[in-house]
Protein backbone atom coordinates (compact mmCIF):
# COMPACT_ATOMS: atom_id res chain seq x y z
CA UNK A 1 0.00 0.00 0.00
CA UNK A 2 1.30 3.72 -0.84
CA UNK A 3 1.95 6.20 1.63
CA UNK A 4 -1.22 7.88 0.00
CA UNK A 5 -3.39 5.24 0.40
CA UNK A 6 -2.38 4.79 4.04
CA UNK A 7 -3.00 8.27 4.76
CA UNK A 8 -6.39 8.47 2.94
CA UNK A 9 -7.49 5.46 5.29
CA UNK A 10 -6.40 6.78 8.53
CA UNK A 11 -7.88 10.33 8.04
CA UNK A 12 -11.13 9.49 6.35
CA UNK A 13 -11.67 5.75 7.16
CA UNK A 14 -13.70 4.13 10.60
CA UNK A 15 -11.80 3.17 13.69
CA UNK A 16 -11.76 0.07 15.69
CA UNK A 17 -10.06 -0.20 19.09
CA UNK A 18 -8.17 -3.19 20.84
CA UNK A 19 -5.91 -2.99 23.67
CA UNK A 20 -2.75 -3.08 21.42
CA UNK A 21 -3.38 -2.01 18.09
CA UNK A 22 -5.74 0.84 16.41
CA UNK A 23 -7.59 -0.62 12.82
CA UNK A 24 -8.41 2.10 10.60
CA UNK A 25 -10.60 0.46 7.61
CA UNK A 26 -11.84 2.18 4.08
CA UNK A 27 -13.03 1.50 0.74
CA UNK A 28 -12.22 3.90 -1.33
CA UNK A 29 -13.89 5.39 -4.63
CA UNK A 30 -11.84 3.62 -7.04
CA UNK A 31 -10.89 0.47 -5.17
CA UNK A 32 -8.04 -1.74 -5.98
CA UNK A 33 -9.08 -5.90 -6.66
CA UNK A 34 -7.81 -7.13 -3.48
CA UNK A 35 -7.93 -5.98 0.01
CA UNK A 36 -4.60 -3.69 1.18
CA UNK A 37 -2.92 -4.08 4.09
CA UNK A 38 -0.14 -2.12 6.15
CA UNK A 39 0.89 -2.34 9.60
CA UNK A 40 2.46 0.12 11.16
CA UNK A 41 5.19 0.03 14.22
CA UNK A 42 6.52 3.49 15.38
CA UNK A 43 9.78 3.84 17.28
CA UNK A 44 7.44 4.50 20.07
CA UNK A 45 6.75 1.05 20.41
CA UNK A 46 10.31 -0.63 20.79
CA UNK A 47 13.63 1.51 19.56
CA UNK A 48 15.29 -2.19 18.26
CA UNK A 49 14.28 -3.21 14.47
CA UNK A 50 14.04 -6.76 15.13
CA UNK A 51 11.21 -6.15 17.74
CA UNK A 52 9.34 -3.54 15.75
CA UNK A 53 9.23 -6.40 12.46
CA UNK A 54 8.70 -9.28 14.90
CA UNK A 55 5.78 -7.14 15.59
CA UNK A 56 4.78 -6.51 11.98
CA UNK A 57 5.00 -9.92 11.42
CA UNK A 58 2.67 -10.96 13.82
CA UNK A 59 -0.10 -8.78 12.72
CA UNK A 60 0.83 -9.75 9.44
CA UNK A 61 -0.02 -13.20 10.08
CA UNK A 62 -3.18 -12.63 12.18
CA UNK A 63 -4.78 -10.13 9.59
CA UNK A 64 -3.92 -12.54 6.54
CA UNK A 65 -7.04 -15.32 6.95
CA UNK A 66 -9.47 -12.24 8.49
CA UNK A 67 -9.10 -9.84 5.30
CA UNK A 68 -11.74 -12.65 3.52
CA UNK A 69 -14.07 -11.16 5.18
CA UNK A 70 -13.65 -7.72 3.99
CA UNK A 71 -15.17 -6.20 0.76
CA UNK A 72 -12.41 -6.60 -2.36
CA UNK A 73 -10.74 -3.25 -2.29
CA UNK A 74 -10.86 -2.34 1.32
CA UNK A 75 -7.80 -0.77 2.79
CA UNK A 76 -6.58 -1.73 5.91
CA UNK A 77 -4.32 0.10 8.23
CA UNK A 78 -2.91 -1.53 11.70
CA UNK A 79 -1.06 0.33 13.88
CA UNK A 80 0.28 -1.09 17.07
CA UNK A 81 -0.33 0.86 20.45
CA UNK A 82 2.67 0.55 23.19
CA UNK A 83 1.17 -2.40 24.90
CA UNK A 84 1.63 -4.29 22.01
CA UNK A 85 5.46 -4.06 23.61
CA UNK A 86 4.74 -5.75 26.45
CA UNK A 87 3.49 -9.37 24.99
CA UNK A 88 5.45 -12.06 24.73
CA UNK A 89 3.38 -13.79 22.76
CA UNK A 90 1.42 -13.80 19.74
CA UNK A 91 -2.17 -15.31 21.34
CA UNK A 92 -3.05 -12.18 23.65
CA UNK A 93 -2.70 -9.97 20.19
CA UNK A 94 -4.83 -12.71 17.99
CA UNK A 95 -7.42 -12.75 20.12
CA UNK A 96 -8.21 -9.21 20.74
CA UNK A 97 -7.98 -8.95 16.79
CA UNK A 98 -10.13 -11.63 16.13
CA UNK A 99 -12.61 -10.95 18.86
CA UNK A 100 -12.74 -7.31 17.82
CA UNK A 101 -13.19 -7.27 14.26
CA UNK A 102 -15.71 -10.17 14.44
CA UNK A 103 -17.72 -7.81 16.60
CA UNK A 104 -17.43 -4.55 14.14
CA UNK A 105 -18.91 -7.40 11.57
CA UNK A 106 -21.96 -8.75 13.28
CA UNK A 107 -22.77 -5.15 14.61
CA UNK A 108 -22.28 -3.72 10.71
CA UNK A 109 -25.02 -6.60 9.37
Amino acid sequence: MKEKDIKQTIRHGQVLHTPYVRIHTYLPPNPSPQVQVACVVSKKISPSAVRRHKYQRWLREIIRPLTADFPKGTNLVLIAKPAIGQLSSISPLKDSLVTSLNNQAQSSV
